[in-house]
């Protein structure tokens, strides 16, 4: 037996009723799979048996180990010893499906590394905390609404599949868990280099949530462009950031770039 690391926030899925809905849901049938945290290897097992081939990366050495001794002979199964964070997916075959219990600790830091690499991922299937959830999926106008909704819900289709009781888990945490499926094959509106900035703009916009959007944004840029492009889309200058829904942020973006071209003064 491994004793799991409350500094890795390590807690694992033990229900078997929840295990089976997992591996139910999770379309990977002739598919190369990505498990990150895979533990003592229980879903890890089920899931190899439907893929072409299974990456399991895990950080802890002593699971590491394990899962190298329980699956040294089954061909199509690799296991990877590294921080997640830090990972090249790169190196990885493209059109992976991922599965991971994600760390709560890590949570925001794991969507970000996803959203890095969307272009690798067909999707990803995810067990998170659920008040982690519920700001991931946010409606517009929700205080909960945020950097991490908006860039979500460009790069991706974010669908809450189920609830986990915390009690399904090893220790037993205290709070609940959704899983949910994150579809990266929805077609992006802007090029690469344009959507660097609309993420940039977008985590500008998110950086002073108490302040409406035009005083967030007065600093960088000239007033009177920053007052013509708001009247352009139609976007009061007293909303505040999680007023404002993706799509009026993507023709926002459309008119700050007239402004940083120098068509708009």
């Amino acid at each position: 037996m491994v004793f799991k690391k409350r500094n890795l926030s390590q807690v694992f899925l033990k229900n078997r009723r929840y295990i089976h809905r997992i591996i139910d849901a999770i379309d990977i049938t002739g598919k190369n799979v990505f498990e990150v945290g895979p533990g003592e290897g229980i879903i890890t097992e089920a899931l190899a048996e439907k893929a072409h081939h299974l990456w399991a990366l895990d950080i802890d050495e002593r699971f590491v180990k394990l899962l190298n001794d329980k699956f040294h002979q089954t061909k199509n199964i690799s296991i990877i010893r590294n921080n997640i964070l830090c990972f090249d997916l790169e190196t990885l075959p493209e059109k992976l499906v991922l599965f991971s219990n994600v760390p709560y600790h890590i949570s925001t830091e794991f969507i970000e590394y996803l959203i890095h690499y969307h272009h690798r991922i067909e999707k990803a299937y995810l067990l998170l905390q659920k008040e982690f959830v519920d700001k991931l999926t946010a409606s517009v106008g929700n205080r909960q609404y945020g950097f991490l909704t908006c860039v979500s819900a460009y790069y991706s289709e974010v669908k809450v599949l189920f609830s986990v009781p915390r009690r399904a888990f090893l220790p037993v945490p205290s709070v609940h868990s959704k899983f949910i499926c994150m579809d990266f094959s929805k077609k992006t509106l802007f090029d690469p280099a344009e959507e660097k900035k609309f993420v940039q703009l977008l985590r500008l916009c998110f950086s002073c949530p108490r302040k409406t959007l035009f005083n967030g944004l007065r600093p960088v840029y000239p007033q009177d462009g920053l007052i013509s492009a708001f009247e352009c889309v139609d976007v009061s200058r007293v909303m505040r950031p999680h007023q404002i829904s993706l799509q009026k942020y993507h023709q926002l973006m459309q008119e700050i770039q007239l402004i940083d071209s120098g068509n708009r003064k």
